[in-house]
């Protein structure tokens, strides 16, 4: 496959939105078909679910790849740590390891910041 065979990828924003042209336009969708088609595995996360089934739908079946999709909405007033934790525990018990997280989106007012602290210890 590619040179990303075996790896795990963490993708925020991953689910796959359709514009009214028929285009993909999410840039986390984006970047987990570039990931995929070098053979990554991938944790794609995400508010909405149904998103984050089309994406995984999509991109198993064009790249024989496996996905996890998780319901995750790191935001003001959510207990952001334990949703983190959800999502690193669950990459980890599917796919044994997490190599890459790419964060497509900002939560400014979030009270975790996934780039400041370790999330596996």
């Amino acid at each position: 496959m590619g040179f990303l065979t075996g790896k795990t990828a963490i993708i925020t924003g991953g689910g796959r939105a359709v514009l009214s042209n028929g285009e993909c336009g999410s840039i986390g969708y984006g970047i987990a078909t570039a990931y995929a088609k070098e053979g990554a595995n991938l944790v794609l996360t995400g508010r909405n679910v149904q998103k984050l089934t089309d994406a995984k739908e999509e991109l198993e079946k064009k790249y024989g790849i496996k996905v996890l999709p998780v319901q995750a909405d790191v935001s003001a007033g959510s207990d952001n740590e334990a949703i983190v934790q959800n999502v690193v525990k669950q990459a980890i018990d599917t796919f044994g390891r997490i190599d890459v997280l790419i964060r497509t989106r900002l939560t400014i007012r979030s009270s975790c910041m996934w780039w400041s602290r370790p999330i596996v210890k």
